[in-house]
């Protein structure tokens, strides 16, 4: 009863089985661990973040809806059995609760495809570090754009590269007038996307490193745009 889903877990990242496949008590290990991921209370170096499809969401609970959770107090009682069961010093307590990327007062569009669930780490993630306005749609004009640092765009995980490209220049029309930054992510190998520099594209499930440098990026590249209208 323990080992088994354990080991389907396993299977289902090794031999890339298909979203709901393995038992339920799997796939709700599997997206719990995801769900980890998003707290950045990863497992590992190499830990991957992606949203949760509806449907996987669906086999596993029943239903997609109202499966919300505070991420901060989750996160928080979680750190705070690991500090109680460990008996670390105090020092090392205060490194181990620090996130890699601080919470600020950065305001980010989230664009996240209809497919995917409420319970989703990358979300979860983003509000960890900011906050977070979250649409199902793209940005239409660059005036809704106005108030937020940059965008990030969750789009299907489909591999097909054209629907992914055409998503892309429909969101340079909005950005590309007040060059602000983007992080796309789909299925789609990058490679055979293209785009301006500050539209960085990844494939999901993103390795959490890769998706903090990207935002650490696009902070980077909102100051030095606000630094130059400012002297203009």
């Amino acid at each position: 009863m323990i080992t088994v889903p354990i080991e389907e877990v396993i299977e289902r990242g090794v031999k890339r089985r298909p979203s709901g496949s393995g038992s339920v008590l799997s796939r709700a290990l599997r997206m719990a661990n995801v769900f980890a991921n998003g707290l950045m209370l990863p497992s590992g170096p190499d830990a991957s973040i992606t949203p949760i499809t509806a449907t996987e969401c669906r086999a596993t609970f029943g239903n997609d809806s109202g499966l919300r959770l505070d991420e901060t107090m989750v996160r928080n009682e979680a750190l705070m059995m690991v500090n109680v069961l460990s008996g670390i010093p105090s020092r090392l307590s205060a490194d181990l609760s620090r996130l890699p990327i601080e919470k600020g007062a950065r305001r980010v569009w989230y664009t996240r495809d209809a497919g995917y669930c409420e319970l989703d780490p990358l979300a979860s993630l983003l509000r960890l570090i900011g906050d977070v306005h979250i649409e199902d749609r793209l940005p239409l004009t660059p005036s809704e754009l106005a108030e937020f640092e940059f965008v990030v765009v969750a789009a299907a995980r489909h591999e097909n590269p054209l629907p992914a490209q055409q998503q892309i220049t429909e969101i340079l029309k909005c950005v590309s007038s007040i060059a602000k930054p983007v992080i796309y992510l789909s299925g789609v190998d990058p490679r055979l996307l293209s785009g301006p520099p500050y539209v960085r594209c990844h494939r999901m499930p993103v390795q959490m490193p890769v998706l903090i440098d990207a935002i650490k990026g696009c902070q980077t590249e909102s100051k030095n745009t606000k630094m130059r209208v400012q002297a203009a």
